[in-house]
Parts: C-alpha cells; sequence; structure tokens
C-alpha cells in the first residue's frame, strides 16, 4: 500500500532536471498516481506550470 503513495519522479524533457539537481518540482496526480515533473528554476516548462496552476486557482475562486 505505502509503495502506491510513492510518487513518480519524471525527468523534465525540456531541461532535463531530476530529483538530484532539480530545484523545482510539479506534481501531478492522475487517476491516483502521484508523479513529480523536476525542472531548474529558469525552465520555460515550469513557468508554464505556474502559470497554469495560477489560473485554476483563480478559478475554484470564482
Amino acid at each position: 500500500m505505502l509503495d502506491s503513495l510513492r510518487p513518480k519522479n519524471v525527468v523534465c524533457p525540456y531541461c532535463q532536471a531530476s530529483d538530484k539537481e532539480g530545484v523545482a518540482r510539479t506534481l501531478s496526480a492522475v487517476a491516483g498516481a502521484l508523479s513529480v515533473t523536476w525542472h531548474t528554476a529558469a525552465c520555460p516548462h515550469y513557468a508554464a506550470d505556474l502559470i497554469l496552476a495560477d489560473a485554476a486557482r483563480e478559478h475554484l475562486q470564482t
């Protein structure tokens, strides 16, 4: 049971950051599975994730 709660580490295809050198991460929960995607601080994928998260938060507040 506890193994199913461990997140899957995902390497960003753009900046190639992993859990070893990544400084920023985004979480995703789909179909009962949790994944963590690692990014460098300057990665455009990380910036996009932040924009999407902010838009989702604003949508939930309305």
